[in-house]
């Protein structure tokens, strides 16, 4: 299993001003980013299905970026994950678990198989992490 490079992480979390969701009553000890398209309707549903969750996420909207960005980002993912192609939403959980698409039962498996759990969290540690 592959691990996302922590220099995209640190540029998505940049770039992640207004691409953060937090929420006041995060469950979540996950470092969550959602790799998206902004007029899907897969992505939306995964990013819905967060906030029900109460899941905080970074997220960027890859059709809304710069070119040269978009393009290091899906690369960087397909070398991390050994990937051959990329279908979104992608989620990256922690920098090393990942899933392609949303379907509920298997990201509601994605985050059970995590050490960490979901446990109640405030918004300030959130906020703070």
């Amino acid at each position: 299993m592959g691990k996302l490079d922590l220099k995209i992480a640190e540029k998505v979390k940049s770039l992640s001003n207004y691409y953060l969701e937090l929420f006041k009553e995060s469950t979540s000890d996950f470092e969550v980013f959602i790799f998206a398209i902004s007029t899907c309707q897969w992505c939306k549903k995964g990013k819905e299905w967060l906030k029900e969750k109460k899941i905080s996420y970074y997220y960027i909207d890859i059709n809304l970026i710069d070119y040269n960005l978009k393009k290091e980002i899906k690369k960087e993912i397909r070398q991390s994950f050994n990937l051959d192609f990329i279908a979104f939403p992608f989620i990256v959980i922690d920098g090393e678990k990942h899933e392609m698409g949303f379907n509920k039962k298997k990201w509601e498996k994605l985050f059970k198989n995590t050490e960490k759990g979901i446990k109640s969290k405030t918004f300030e540690e959130v906020k703070n992490y």
